[in-house]
């Protein structure tokens, strides 16, 4: 059960990625954790 619950959250954690890309475009998304700020390239 608690592998099954591991996937549901990965799977919802990369939509979540895939939306803030959507949102923010080609940006340095992966830099977040350096910078309070995401520097968008587009």
């Amino acid at each position: 059960m608690q592998k099954d619950n591991l996937n549901d959250v990965s799977n919802k954690i990369e939509d979540v990625l895939k939306d803030v890309k959507r949102t923010f475009g080609s940006g340095s998304i992966m830099r977040l954790g350096d910078r309070p700020c995401v520097d968008v390239d587009a």
